[in-house]
């Protein structure tokens, strides 16, 4: 049984082949060329089906299954992913020595093999800040000696493990309007945040950071007596005023408040 499907003909013949068919068709000139415009057509799509079904070769099969070596790009894109896995999530360290996250790295990518927690403790992500260190001092360069003034925020805080801490933010506007916040440092404090070490650590980062001493800057902290009395305190060449915090003292003078509101029940009685 033959059939010619959507020509709109049906022959029916006792017969397995289709040149006799075929030479019949030619007398129809039509129905011939749909005919041999279907069978293009069946042709491309299976050479297509072919091409896609076709084997990879050895040196592609070996590609995908050979260890990555060290100087490969991948590598080191992916070296620098999990380094910012570790630093934005505040991981440890050990954790690409955890068997899970290691199968996790295989399944994601054999040809990958996760380095030490040396190489990422001593030398990749160290590299990395560094080099945070000196783009956000180009920026610095860049920015800030066009600037009309400086604003800085700081404060210091103790850690559940007693351990002292303080940060130094400086905030302006570039001359194309667009708002900048710079977290200069978080650092660990030995010394007693006493108002003589707080003006030597604050005038040490103002110099590390080569900002310029003729900008006007402004500080704002909040009503801490050992912070008021360090931005108080303008060392030589600068010329810098303190603000303090107008949200914080709202905040104490809405806590203050609330301590001497009398309660409705109690005018009752």
């Amino acid at each position: 049984m033959l059939g010619v499907f959507g020509l709109g003909v049906q022959i029916k013949r006792k017969c397995r082949q289709t040149k006799s068919m075929i030479n019949h068709l030619k007398i129809h000139k039509n129905i011939f060329n749909k005919f041999n415009n279907m069978s293009n057509l069946a042709k491309t799509e299976n050479t297509s089906k072919k091409i896609k079904m076709s084997q990879p070769t050895m040196p592609q099969v070996i590609n995908l299954t050979q260890a990555w070596m060290k100087t490969n790009p991948n590598v080191k894109a992916l070296n620098d992913s999990v380094s910012r896995f570790i630093i934005q999530g505040c991981h440890a360290y050990s954790i690409v020595q955890e068997p899970a996250f290691i199968e996790l790295m295989k399944k994601a990518e054999p040809r990958y093999t996760v380095p030490s927690r040396k190489y990422f403790s001593q030398y990749h992500i160290p590299n990395a800040f560094e080099k945070a260190i000196n783009h956000i001092k180009s920026i610095i360069d860049n920015e800030c000696k066009r600037v009309r003034s400086l604003l800085f925020t700081t404060d210091g805080w103790t850690s559940r493990s007693n351990e002292s801490y303080i940060f130094l933010t400086v905030h302006y506007i570039t001359e194309e309007w667009k708002l900048r916040h710079i977290t200069l440092n978080l650092e660990y404090s030995k010394d007693q945040h006493t108002a003589a070490n707080l003006n030597n650590l604050i005038v040490r980062l103002i110099e590390k950071w080569s900002f310029c001493k003729h900008i006007p800057m402004y500080f704002v902290t909040d009503n801490a007596p050992n912070l008021v009395a360090a931005i108080g305190k303008v060392s030589d060449g600068y010329t810098w005023k303190h603000l303090r915090c107008v949200t914080y003292s709202l905040q104490l003078a809405i806590v203050d408040a609330k301590k001497h509101q009398t309660h409705p029940t109690q005018d009752r009685k």
